[in-house]
């Protein structure tokens, strides 16, 4: 009974992480269909708390969204095990995106059949993306 006991709090937060990728992957296709190209970074990733203006995902806030999420415990390698930034992250250049919980989520990583799946980096993140997720794996 113990190990479920302890799982609980991972397993809300995991469910947080998913809810956040799908809630804003509906947001940032909002955004083109209005606009016609998607919020771009110009190919850089921007992270949780990266220093810019509009934050990691430009020009939803607060047209689009209020506020933009933050991982329910941000910067904690759990997974990575290193000085990664963890927390959600997402690059563009306007025509493609790609949107991550990186290094942040607490169980069994989804497999390539599987919602979620990312080619690039299938054992310390989540990812939606626009396109296949073997294009999107380049970004």
């Amino acid at each position: 009974m113990l190990p479920s006991v302890l799982s609980g709090p991972a397993s809300a937060r995991n469910v947080i992480r998913k809810k956040a990728l799908l809630t804003l992957q509906a947001v940032i296709e909002l955004y083109k269909d209005n606009t016609g190209s998607y919020p771009s970074t110009s190919g850089a990733w921007w992270y949780e708390n990266s220093g810019h203006p509009t934050d990691y995902i430009p020009n939803l806030v607060p047209d689009y969204v209020k506020i933009l999420p933050r991982d329910p415990m941000p910067n904690v390698q759990t997974v990575c095990g290193t000085l990664a930034q963890s927390g959600y992250l997402y690059r563009s250049d306007g025509t493609y995106y790609k949107l991550l919980s990186h290094c942040a989520y607490e169980g069994t990583y989804p497999t390539s059949s599987e919602q979620f799946y990312d080619p690039a980096r299938p054992t310390w993140a989540l990812m939606v993306c626009n396109a296949n997720p073997a294009i999107c794996s380049g970004l």
